[in-house]
């Protein structure tokens, strides 16, 4: 039998496949972030319908409990800006939205903060301050970002 370099290269193949063992995707990780995310989606969507409700409460407590248990969750951060700025807690609200406008890659997450701190700076008679941000960040924002 002639020498080939193949035949060596599918031993050491064979040979690293019995130590490592067979690559494969995680499917059932893969599948529990996908489920994990819609939770945390339809999760969000009851903590807007309570706030809308005016149970801010409520609201602020399932958010509170998605960022103890992931911190970067930038969506859930801006949400939460936004229930504190309608349940009148306006410096935690903005210290909130500046958090997750300045730290967050999310670009939804990041306009949901702009928003908040546009809605906020309004009511405060900063204006100027909404203006700048508004037109500085056109690219974050856009009509539908405001309620």
């Amino acid at each position: 039998m002639p020498f080939s370099l193949s035949r060596p290269l599918a031993l050491l193949f064979l040979i690293a496949l019995t130590l490592v063992g067979p690559w494969t995707p995680d499917l059932a990780a893969c599948g529990q972030d996908g489920e994990l995310e819609a939770l945390l989606r339809e999760e969000r969507a009851e903590a807007a319908l309570l706030s809308r409700r005016g149970e801010y409460r409520k609201a602020r407590k399932i958010l509170q409990q998605h960022l103890e248990d992931e911190p970067e969750d930038a969506q859930s951060a801006a949400l939460l800006a936004r229930v504190r700025l309608l349940a009148g807690d306006l410096e935690r609200a903005e210290t909130r939205a500046l958090e997750v406008l300045e730290g967050s890659t999310q670009m939804a997450a990041r306009r949901a903060a702009a928003a908040v701190l546009c809605d906020l700076w309004i009511e405060l008679g900063r204006g100027d301050e909404a203006l700048a941000l508004y037109e500085g960040g056109s690219a974050l924002l856009s009509d539908q970002d405001f309620p």
